[in-house]
């Protein structure tokens, strides 16, 4: 369930090139949270930061650690998010992920979900 009295959060996704596999990579971007400072929430509630592993090119990964699933990639709620699907739709409207489909298609179907996805071009952050 998600959270919806938070104050509003910058969201952004980058595409990277790794030699990397799926798992390890999610490891080393929950060390830089850790690095950052994050600390143990409520799940979906504010935190200080979030990085997630979205997608991993056109792979369909999961990785299970007893009954819980630690990685899947494509992320599985992609689909319900906008905040999410918007700076992918930036990078590559076109890019298809499966077994969702178009990222640009994806983000068409949100509309009217609620949740408000404001652009906020050549943001600057320090750090």
């Amino acid at each position: 369930m998600y959270q919806l009295d938070q104050p509003p959060f910058l969201n952004a996704a980058i595409l990277v090139e790794t030699l990397a596999g799926p798992l390890p990579l999610l490891r080393k971007l929950k060390d830089v949270e850790a690095d950052i400072g994050r600390l143990p929430r409520q799940r979906n509630g504010p935190r200080e930061i979030d990085l997630d592993l979205i997608a991993y090119g056109n792979l369909q990964y999961r990785f299970r650690m007893g009954p819980d699933s630690v990685l899947e990639v494509p992320h599985p709620r992609l689909v319900e998010r906008a905040f999410v699907l918007q700076p992918l739709a930036d990078i590559d409207p076109e890019w298809y992920l499966p077994p969702f489909g178009q990222v640009a298609e994806l983000l068409a179907a949100t509309k009217g979900r609620g949740g408000n996805v404001v652009e906020w071009n050549n943001a600057e952050l320090p750090v």
